[in-house]
């Protein structure tokens, strides 16, 4: 933006104003973007989405790894995730719907849930998944990792001790 002369007098303030201007705008522009990328990026990895800030980012790194290598051995869509805002969902609508958006229509695979909304940890099966995941290791699982998610060990879990 650049102040204009109008004939024979050049307006100082009109540029001046319009510098000050620029900047404001650059330092608005500037802070939202940093402000939004970070929370966006530092949340989540392809298959881990930390929503509810459980997890540090070696933890998160951690459980990326040994996802990526159960994907490997099952050919699973496999999800580890976090909120605290579950939209007013139940934890076993949030993680089903999270699967069906993340997703092909015909995937196998599972979404273990941390719920701090509700509360509530679930997992969620899919596909070839729930015949090797029955209700009875379901329930296994679960057991042992409300021991974690009572103590604050959310790393722990997820299962990768």
């Amino acid at each position: 933006l650049r102040a204009r002369n109008t004939g024979a007098r050049f307006d100082w303030r009109v540029a001046c104003m319009m510098k000050r201007f620029e900047k404001i705008l650059c330092v608005f522009t500037l802070v939202f973007v940093f402000s939004f990328s970070g929370k966006v990026f530092a949340a989540q990895t392809e298959q881990v989405y930390d929503d509810a800030n459980l997890l540090t980012e070696s933890e998160m790194e951690s459980v990326q790894e040994e996802i990526l290598s159960l994907e490997a051995q099952t050919g699973w869509d496999v999800f580890a995730v976090s909120t605290d805002n579950a939209g007013g969902k139940s934890a076993m609508a949030y993680a089903d719907d999270f699967f069906d958006t993340h997703t092909s229509e015909d995937a196998s695979g599972v979404v273990f849930l941390i719920d701090m909304d509700n509360r509530e940890i679930y997992i969620s099966t899919c596909g070839e998944a729930i015949r090797y995941l029955t209700d009875l290791r379901l329930d296994d699982i679960l057991d042992d990792a409300y021991y974690d998610v009572s103590d604050g060990e959310y790393y722990d879990c997820f299962g990768y001790r």
